[in-house]
């Protein structure tokens, strides 16, 4: 039995001390809205701000930013992306931007209904939702439900790194 215990404790140690390593990758794309980690569901993100179209990438000029992928339709996309690449990912980790704003939800978007307001891209999972937001003017309960999120990840993350580390 107490051979037991010893398995069973050291196997959550050496789980604890694992998870707590992740880095902040793994922290900050928890929550984000990938596909394969892949982001925008392959859209290339600097066409929404140059454009404001959605233009989905075919994969073959990509880059990854913090342990999230992005495609884009031409090198000079790529370049502008990697000079400011937060200027550019969408808000609330590419969720429903109306839904984060109502009640924190992670509902899934789709990159065809977007809009950029103040220079961040905000996408929806409908045009209605998009109206929706337009209308109620949902940024700031966006904003505290997604820091909520972050937040919680963040400190989930650094309680896991101090028990490793005791």
């Amino acid at each position: 039995m107490k051979s037991l215990f010893s398995i069973i404790s050291f196997t959550a140690l050496v789980f604890t001390f694992s998870f707590a390593q992740d880095n902040v990758v793994v922290k900050r794309t928890s929550h984000f809205n990938l596909e394969k980690s892949i982001a925008i569901k392959g859209y290339d993100p600097v066409v929404f701000f140059n454009t404001d179209k959605a233009t989905q990438a075919n994969g073959t000029i990509t880059h990854e930013y913090n342990g999230v992928k992005y495609f884009f339709t031409s090198t000079k996309n790529l370049n502008q992306f990697k000079t400011t690449p937060s200027k550019f990912e969408p808000q609330y980790g590419g969720w429903c931007a109306s839904h984060m704003g109502i009640d924190g939800s992670q509902v899934e978007s789709n990159p065809q209904c977007f809009t950029v307001n103040d220079g961040k891209l905000y996408l929806f999972a409908s045009a209605k939702d998009k109206n929706q937001w337009e209308k109620k003017s949902m940024e700031t309960e966006g904003n505290n439900n997604w820091n909520d999120i972050m937040n919680y990840i963040a400190s989930r993350w650094q309680y896991l790194s101090s028990i490793s580390n005791s």
